[in-house]
């Protein structure tokens, strides 16, 4: 049976949080630890630590000392992961999270080759060189400093490599590849690892040939009718962002900020969740209000280079926003 106050893990989602109180029979206010406070199906927590038991007196030697002990913060990925031979690090500046700080791209070099580069960024249907130079074996150069507002500046990408030894080496083929990055990848901190030799959690993006896949070529032997495949259902989804429709009531002793923050989340959620599975399509119903709703969802949306528009006045009049996913 969980309590108000119990730290609980999210069986759906990645991280931890605090139960602040519970709503209904089903559904409990949870504060998760970025400080964010959301509902959440209590079928889908599960208390984060082994059921309290008894504090029992502990008798302390007085001629032993024990030293204090500072607790450091938890960071998702505390195991350092192997870089791969030649990557885009996004690494971020803010350790404890990672998903909201500004980003320095490094381009990794961690093969035995001495390199020449050159990374460009496509805008408004035009390439321009975003970085080019030469890098020595094993070491790292960084690319360029992004503002979190600016990552979707580098949404795509192309890169080109050349291989290159000042004594006896073997050859290897240049590389040439595209990278089309969405900006919601850097907004989830599950994306972050540690990788050895970077201080900080970042996002790395390997660099290696595009594969060409080849079909063989088939000479039918008899005319074959053709049959049609049947086509795929689009997935389309309305999400409505009023606290009534995301906690089953308005709470009116809650502070406006938390409000604001609680359908900001919601927000965030359902539209990464439209992204990984492929909507088409997928609406916000925000209401009119102040306009401070409506004004970040859209920011939000210009940085993902994500398409939108108003939804149909005669269904939902000024207070709803469609975007357009795939």
């Amino acid at each position: 049976m969980l309590e108000i106050g119990e730290k609980v893990r999210f069986l759906d989602d990645v991280g931890q949080g605090i139960i602040i109180k519970f709503i209904d029979a089903k559904t409990a206010l949870v504060e998760d630890e970025w400080g964010l406070t959301f509902p959440h199906p209590i079928s889908k927590l599960v208390p984060a630590e082994r059921d309290r038991v008894a504090e029992r007196p502990v008798v302390v030697d007085p001629q032993i000392v024990k030293p204090k002990t500072t607790l450091i913060p938890m960071v998702k990925g505390t195991k350092a992961e192997q870089l791969p031979e030649l990557a885009l690090a996004f690494v971020s500046a803010n350790r404890e999270k990672p998903e909201t700080g500004d980003l320095d791209l490094l381009f990794v070099n961690n093969s035995n080759y001495h390199l020449l580069i050159n990374v460009a960024a496509k805008e408004n249907e035009e390439w321009f060189s975003l970085f080019h130079s030469e890098i020595v074996p094993n070491s790292e150069k960084l690319v360029q400093s992004l503002r979190r507002q600016d990552v979707g500046s580098v949404g795509n990408l192309n890169v080109d490599v050349l291989f290159f030894g000042t004594t006896g080496y073997e050859n290897r083929k240049p590389i040439s590849c595209s990278l089309k990055i969405k900006a919601t990848r850097f907004v989830r901190t599950g994306n972050y690892l540690l990788y050895e030799g970077i201080e900080n959690p970042a996002l790395a993006i390997p660099i290696e040939n595009e594969k060409v896949v080849v079909a063989p070529t088939f000479q039918p032997t008899r005319n074959f009718k053709q049959v049609e495949k049947p086509s795929l259902p689009t997935l389309e989804e309305e999400v409505d962002l009023h606290l009534e429709a995301i906690l089953g009531t308005d709470p009116s002793d809650m502070p406006d900020h938390e409000k604001f923050l609680t359908q900001m989340h919601h927000f965030e959620q359902r539209l990464n969740h439209a992204l990984t599975h492929k909507y088409v399509q997928i609406t916000f119903i925000h209401g009119v209000g102040t306009g401070r709703l409506k004004e970040a969802i859209r920011k939000e949306l210009t940085e993902y280079n994500l398409p939108f528009e108003d939804g149909a006045f005669h269904k939902y009049g000024v207070g709803a926003t469609v975007v357009r996913l795939h």
